[in-house]
């Protein structure tokens, strides 16, 4: 008797009347695609509990898609997008087009992936059958190099009841091979020619009762023969014996193009069905191609029987009978109330935290490219360093010459070295050679503007030549500058690069015999972030503006208490003329030029929509001051005399001005010449940075708090409490804070990921009466300071924390943000980078899917059944936009269940955005080795009945959108 398909229910189709059916029925309608749009060569694969269908994407002229889809479905009719799980341009390096015709199988709770891309043949991993996929190979698996005669594509694998995999591919002629047990190798002296007769393309094995069925697709997509046959074997990689009765599904009536198929067993029954393409209808071609079911059957000989492609496949619930091959967990179901407002949270819960460490400033954000321009470097910066660090004398042509640098009427007092070139005759010339911070970075096409400050200063005036060149000393673009005059002016030149080049250099030379005295010698590239002048390197500040900060702290860090009292920042040394700002050593070890001061840090947070905290000295140096020397760590904090406190708090004072002060107030005067005559809304200032909470630190503390209390009760002041989330300098300074009333108080620590995942409820005792918390600094440190997967998981369940106790933790931020490769001095780092690339952490994109998905409620939300351990999640509401957030954590080595049911929601289907982030947990994205991890989005439709699969080690957002 014939196995018939016994679905539960049938599914109500609408009939699009287009006449004719196999049996020459003139009123005969076809059935709608099971897929909306165009979507050709599809796979069908069954997994768990769920259909899935992996398709060609199809509807571009000489199919030049380049990324693949993947739906799935609980009952064979409604189908879902589960997005776009491999996209060529993003997540492969030897394939950019021609995604085409894939394959889906299992083994050893992965799932791998095999699909066209380019003509050749790939496999991609994942730990779920929606992925994310990455590349293990960075190769393809077959190359078509390797295989004359045929086109290495429509890759199939099937798996064997033994659990031994098996791949066949082909156009124009069939290859099969046993895979090794890696599923991603073989050995191709083994590959075997299993070609059957007319056989063109599309293969895909099936076995029933014991019986290997190899079907196949005939003649080309666009012929009216189009159709698909098979044949049977003993064995899975053959010979195949062509069946008599072929084809088994060809054109029929309105149907045309019916082929590329595959075939899949329902679980637990004897009932299969067959997914293949036809022209769309009714104006399809072979561009143009729909995805389609109908039910397949075996007769009681085994003969496959011929499909009629009028058929619909009825609704069928998928349970199955068979044990999943990885482990899983059981499902626990979130409960979400959104009928009632949430509880209120802070809209600012998500920034960024700014230091001028690892070179993020000079030789990093900041986009100047001459390392030591103004002549300012000393051994005080760095051991062994002087005023012409980063310069070398160039002699060419038979100039000869010398440098050495003055003081004597320079240029500005706060900027006293400059260069003095001289040259002894007017052959050749002599110069000064600069090679950036490491290498100068150049791109074809753009514009540098070039300047600098000169005055001649004995004998004839001559023209100075500016030149960027490649270590050959090749010219990449020059120009010619004026004569200076005898006093200090500026001169100007743009310089356009004839090619690109990663590590140029700079060449200032005098023509002709003389003295010329030089100063900030600079190099900007014309296209910096927003266009500014003396502005910020356009990618690197892109990195951050993505992450879509709430605020941005500034300048640190360590950096603001500096090391020692005489190396406290002055804010007011970093605004007002470049040329007139004073640098000084670096905490961390270098020199800092101040030319990324307070007024671009205002504007970069005007420019990107952050809210700017500026944090200043609480009146003491680092307790870590003079300790590389002495070797007296914590134990070097000191205080500025206390007669200097009046004038080091209007200091303070004077900030707060500069900020919100009105035009024609003294400070306010300064930001206006700078261009900003609006004030700029400073909100919140920090006070102190994870400093000893000692008596000298209270005393001084409280000068300065109390005097912007009385001057400008507008202000939230953010104390500190230490270094440490616990232990003595905790403790006092919570006791400063209490007693004092603050608004905010700054904690800060760096621990291992276990310590995060183990501290999940630390905010949840917090007494709300009391100070509000702003947690500074923080990371989780992986073993060798690594930035890890691990890491960001780590942090992204502790942000769970966060929101959930957002009423009280007000403020974040990561730290430290950037960090040059090869020039760090603290690791890890939000974002690396070097002088032509921006390395974003797999950290990073946790920041970035917390902050981008941020919300000013906190919604009622319960947690139950299964294993409810290791799955910390949160649930939130924007006010701008009324979207529903849920993020989700699963740390665990298995894919995590969870049905998610909302209550006020709202009647209907709603449209949500679920963005994955996943891998293994020692993954890394920024040290270049392997492929880099990035979260994965696609939409579905939300609705009463919605299942989320967390893969391992993961972390979800489901964003529900209002759908106002």
């Amino acid at each position: 008797m014939t196995a018939r398909f016994s679905g539960i229910a049938f599914c109500c189709f609408c009939w699009l009347a287009f006449g004719g059916n196999a049996r020459g029925e003139p009123d005969a309608k076809a059935p709608p695609a099971v897929l909306p749009g165009v979507n050709a060569d599809p796979h069908i694969a069954f997994f768990s509990d769920r259909c899935y269908l992996y398709p060609t994407t199809d509807g571009t002229e000489g199919w030049r898609s380049t990324s693949f889809q993947v739906w799935s479905s609980a009952d064979l009719v409604n189908w879902r997008n589960d997005g776009v799980i491999l996209d060529l341009p993003r997540d492969l390096e030897w394939a950019d087009i021609h995604a085409w015709a894939p394959a889906c199988a299992t083994k050893g709770g992965k799932y791998y992936y095999y699909y066209s891309a380019d003509k050749n043949i790939g496999v991609a991993v994942a730990d779920t059958p929606t992925g994310p996929f990455h590349d293990p190979l960075g190769k393809p698996l077959v190359s078509a190099r390797d295989y004359r005669g045929m086109q290495a594509i429509d890759p199939m694998v099937y798996v064997d009841d033994d659990n031994r995999a098996y791949l066949y591919w082909g156009q124009g002629r069939c290859k099969a091979v046993e895979l090794n047990d890696d599923m991603i190798s073989f050995d191709p002296a083994k590959v075997r020619d299993i070609t059957p007769p007319g056989y063109n393309e599309g293969p895909f094995v099936h076995k029933r009762q014991g019986k290997y069925y190899l079907s196949w697709s005939e003649y080309d997509t666009r012929d009216p023969r189009y159709s698909v046959a098979y044949g049977t074997s003993e064995s899975p990689l053959g010979p195949f014996e062509k069946a008599s009765q072929n084809p088994i599904l060809k054109q029929s009536g309105v149907v045309f193009g019916a082929g590329h198929h595959s075939i899949g067993k329902v679980p637990g029954r004897d009932e299969w069905v067959i997914a293949y393409h036809r022209f769309r209808i009714p104006d399809g071609d072979g561009y143009n191609r729909e995805t389609c079911l109908s039910p397949l059957r075996h007769a009681d000989d085994g003969t496959i029987e011929a499909v009629d492609v009028f058929e619909p496949v009825p609704a069928t619930e998928l349970k199955s009978s068979e044990k999943p091959r990885g482990k899983t967990n059981k499902s626990a179901r979130l409960r979400i109330d959104a009928t009632r407002p949430g509880k209120p949270i802070s809209g600012d819960l998500f920034g960024v935290f700014f230091e001028d460490l690892n070179y993020a400033a000079d030789g990093g954000l900041y986009a100047e490219l001459v390392q030591n321009r103004s002549f300012e470097f000393s051994a005080s910066d760095h051991r062994g360093w002087d005023s012409l660090t980063g310069w070398t004398l160039v002699e060419l042509d038979g100039g000869e010459g010398e440098v050495v640098v003055e003081s004597n009427q320079p240029l500005h007092a706060n900027n006293p070295s400059y260069a003095v070139l001289g040259t002894r005759s007017d052959q050749g010339r002599v110069g000064l050679q600069n090679v950036g911070f490491a290498g100068i970075a150049l791109t074809e096409g753009q514009k540098y503007d070039f300047s600098l400050f000169a005055r001649q200063l004995a004998d004839q005036p001559s023209e100075l030549v500016v030149r960027l060149e490649d270590h050959a000393g090749q010219a990449i673009t020059e120009a010619r500058l004026p004569a200076p005059d005898a006093s200090w002016g500026r001169l100007a030149a743009e310089l356009t690069a004839s090619r690109t080049i990663d590590n140029a250099r700079l060449t200032v030379c005098s023509t002709g015999a003389g003295r010329v005295g030089l100063d900030m010698i600079s190099l900007f590239p014309r296209d910096t972030f927003q266009g500014r002048k003396n502005g910020l390197r356009r990618d690197l500040a892109q990195a951050i503006a993505d992450l879509r900060p709430k605020f941005v702290r500034f300048p640190g860090g360590c950096l603001v208490h500096g090391d020692g009292v005489d190396n406290i920042y002055r804010w007011q040394d970093s605004v007002g003329p470049v040329h007139q700002r004073k640098g000084q050593r670096n905490i961390w070890r270098y020199h800092q030029s101040l030319g990324l001061g307070y007024f671009e840090y205002f504007q970069f947070c005007e420019d990107i929509g952050a809210k700017p905290l500026p944090v200043v000295a609480a009146g003491v140096s680092c307790q870590n001051s003079g300790a590389s020397v002495t070797g007296r760590w914590g134990r070097g904090q000191l205080g500025i005399a206390l007669e200097d406190m009046p004038a080091y708090t209007q200091e303070v004072l004077d900030l707060i001005e500069y900020a919100n002060g009105p035009a024609d107030s003294r400070w306010g005067s300064v930001r206006a010449a700078s261009g900003h005559p609006e004030p700029l809304g400073l909100e919140y200032l920090g006070v102190g940075n994870e400093d000893r909470i000692s008596p000298e630190f209270a005393v001084r503390f409280q000068m300065i708090q109390q005097a912007i209390a009385e001057r400008y009760p507008e202000i939230t002041v953010v104390g500190t409490v230490g270094p440490a989330p616990d232990g003595e300098d905790f403790a006092n300074g919570w006791e400063i804070a209490d007693r004092l009333r603050l608004a905010m108080v700054d904690e800060h620590y760096y621990r291992s990921p276990q310590w995060f995942l183990e501290n999940l409820t630390r905010y949840d005792g917090y007494d709300r009466s009391r100070s509000a918390v702003y947690l500074g600094e923080y990371a989780a440190h992986d073993q060798g300071r690594r930035s890890t997967l691990r890491s960001a998981l780590a942090e992204a369940a502790y942000l769970t924390h966060l929101e959930r106790n957002g009423d009280i933790v007000q403020l974040s931020s990561y730290a430290p943000l950037l960090g040059k490769v090869g020039a760090t001095q603290w690791t890890p780092d939000l974002i690396y980078f070097t002088n032509t690339e921006v390395r974003p952490t797999i950290n990073y994109y946790v920041q970035q899917l917390f902050s981008c998905n941020s919300g000013e409620e906190l919604l009622t939300h319960e947690l139950a059944g299964g294993e409810v351990p290791g799955l910390p999640v949160s649930v939130v509401r924007s006010a701008e936009s009324g979207d529903l957030v849920i993020k989700l954590v699963n740390t665990s080595s298995a894919p995590r269940e969870l049905a998610i049911e909302v209550t006020g929601l709202g009647s209907g289907v709603h449209t949500a955005a679920v963005t994955v982030l996943a891998g293994q947990p020692d993954d890394v994205n920024h040290d270049g080795l392997g492929r880099d991890l990035a979260p994965v989005q696609h939409e579905v439709e939300f609705g009463p009945d919605y299942h989320h699969t967390a893969p391992p080690h993961s972390l979800s957002i489901v964003r529900i959108s209002n759908g106002a």
